[in-house]
Order: structure tokens, then C-alpha cells, then sequence
């Protein structure tokens, strides 16, 4: 229930009470919220920007009562490269702003035009983000990122380089432009067995048999003065274990003419899910290096001193 708290003090009713459902790709006011502030802004070259767009995209942005008609611009357009568009402005803002700098024209075209187009996507709940130098990319949900930075900040140190930059390709084919889902899950698996080879060198690959020769033993050896902990673990070693054999479907070749790409609602989840694995296999990996040490030093043997 919205109750006038902070978080709803000062928007919109339907930001609201609206119900939020899927992000969408698409939406014709969104096309009509950046033509009618794009309308709006003074103290810019008109021309300029017409011009720049015409050479970048082939586009004209056409003229109507001496003015740039940015609404029936948008409006023939696809709205992908709308959101090319957006990029392109900003970087002739961003020039704008360049050539400004020292005098007495005040404001920042680029910083204004960046953060009304990140207001813009999330009020119209459209599924993007804007990165720093307005790219558009596909947004994922804020736990989502935030699992991202956990588990990269997680694997440091140059025994996971491997796995850390698997990652980060199945998140940048993720959120890549054209968006490469197959390959974000081939990616994500192959951060998961990078990972398993450097646990077990004995491992060519991860699959079942793997999973079942090596992890569970090493789980088991983790765990061995706490069967809770066994019954736990075993649970989540057949997780694990279901998780790779579900993303073995899209890493092999498919028996049809046609490109296969993997739903987003699956790829997302191949991630999500990947992750945790990740992360809990990093923990596992470095217990038992601990656990071997503990072993190690325990089997030395007293020196005596000399007499």
C-alpha cells in the first residue's frame, strides 16, 4: 500500500498506483517525451544537431514552420535506432559542451540530456539502462547488478583471472547491443568450469561425472564432522548439477536451419543462478585450500632443539 512515504512523495499518480508489469522495449510516448523536450531546449545549434544526425544515421530531421519537427522524426523511425539516437545527441552535447567551456554560456547540454533520458526510461518502464557516455544497454533488475559486482569483486586475485573474465563476457553479451543471449549462457557455464578445472586439475570439463567423482567428494571431506552440513550441501550439489546439465541444451549445436537464441526470462535465471554457483564453488575452493593447509601443518614434525 502506498501510503505517502518517501519513496511515492512528489510523483506522478499513475508512477504510483499504476501497476508496474514487465518492462517494455518500445513505447511511442517515450518517442514523444524526447521530441518534445528536444523541441524545448535553447542555446544549442539546431543545425548543428540536424546535421550530425543526417551524416550519422542518413536520417533529416524534417523542418516544419522554420522549426525541427522532432515529433514526426521520431515517429517514422524504428525505435532501436531511437535509441541510437539518444547516444548520438548526447555526443554532440557533450562536443557542445567542449567548445563552451570558459564561457560565459552556464550549464551542461550532455549532463541535462543524460539525466532526463535516465528519468525518462524508468518512468516509462522501458527495459534499458544509460551508461556514463549515454550508450543504452538492456537493464537488468538492481539485484541482478548487484550480484554482478559481488561476485567480480568476490574472485579476486590471479588464481580466478579466468573465471572473473568469463563473467564479465556472459554479462557484456548480456547487455550487448545486438544482445547475444546464447553466448551470455555459454559464457556464464564456461566461468562455472573454468572454476571447476582450477578446484580439481584431474577435471577435463564439467558435467555430471565431475560433479559426482569430485565435488561431492570434496564436499563431503569439507563437511565430515557435521552430517547437517552434508544433507545441505548434497541438496545443492544436485542443484548444481541440474544447472549445468539445463545450460548443456544451448551450449551444443541444435539440429535445425535456423539460429536458436535463448528466451530472456531463461537466460536471466542461466545467470542468476550461475552466479550463486560461482560464488559458493569460490568459497568451497578456498576452505579446502585452507582446510589442506590446516591438514599440512598439522602432519610437520616437531623439530627438537639441539643440545
Amino acid at each position: 500500500m502506498n501510503d505517502g512515504g518517501q519513496t511515492s512523495t512528489g510523483k506522478l499518480f499513475t508512477q504510483v498506483y499504476r501497476q508496474r508489469t514487465e518492462k517494455i522495449k518500445e513505447s511511442d510516448r517515450f518517442k514523444r517525451r524526447i521530441a518534445g523536450y528536444l523541441s524545448a531546449l535553447e542555446n544549442y545549434s539546431a543545425s548543428d544537431l540536424r546535421n550530425y544526425l543526417r551524416i550519422e544515421t542518413g536520417h533529416t530531421v524534417p523542418i516544419r514552420n522554420l522549426s525541427l519537427d522532432w515529433d514526426s522524426y521520431f515517429k517514422a523511425i524504428p525505435f532501436e535506432e531511437v535509441l541510437d539516437q539518444l547516444t548520438l545527441i548526447g555526443r554532440q552535447f557533450l562536443a557542445t559542451d567542449v567548445t563552451r567551456r570558459g564561457t560565459t554560456q552556464s550549464g551542461s547540454l550532455f549532463k541535462d540530456w543524460h539525466n532526463f533520458i535516465s528519468r525518462a526510461i524508468e518512468e516509462e518502464n522501458l527495459s534499458y539502462s544509460v551508461d556514463k557516455k549515454c550508450g543504452l544497454h538492456y537493464s537488468v533488475d538492481e539485484h541482478f547488478s548487484a550480484e554482478r559486482q559481488s561476485i567480480i569483486l568476490g574472485l579476486s586475485g590471479s588464481r580466478y583471472q579466468a573465471v572473473r573474465k568469463a563473467i564479465e563476457e556472459s554479462f557484456g553479451h548480456f547487455e550487448g547491443q545486438p544482445q547475444d543471449l546464447k553466448s551470455a549462457s555459454r559464457s556464464i557455464f564456461e566461468a562455472a568450469e573454468t572454476l571447476t578445472k582450477i578446484m580439481f586439475p584431474g577435471e577435463s570439463g564439467l558435467n555430471s561425472a565431475a560433479i559426482k567423482n569430485s565435488l561431492t567428494s570434496a564436499v563431503n571431506r569439507l563437511y565430515s564432522d557435521d552430517p547437517i552440513a552434508v544433507r545441505f550441501s548434497a541438496q545443492i550439489v544436485r542443484s548444481f548439477d541440474s544447472w549445468v546439465n539445463a545450460v548443456h541444451v544451448y551450449r551444443h549445436g541444435q539440429q535445425t536451419h535456423e539460429p536458436i537464441s535463448v528466451p530472456i526470462e531463461l537466460a536471466t535465471a542461466a545467470l542468476s543462478a550461475g552466479v550463486s554457483f560461482i560464488r559458493w564453488l569460490a568459497f568451497l575452493d578456498e576452505a579446502l585450500i585452507a582446510k589442506g593447509k590446516e591438514r599440512t601443518s598439522k602432519a610437520e614434525p616437531i623439530k627438537l632443539e639441539e643440545s
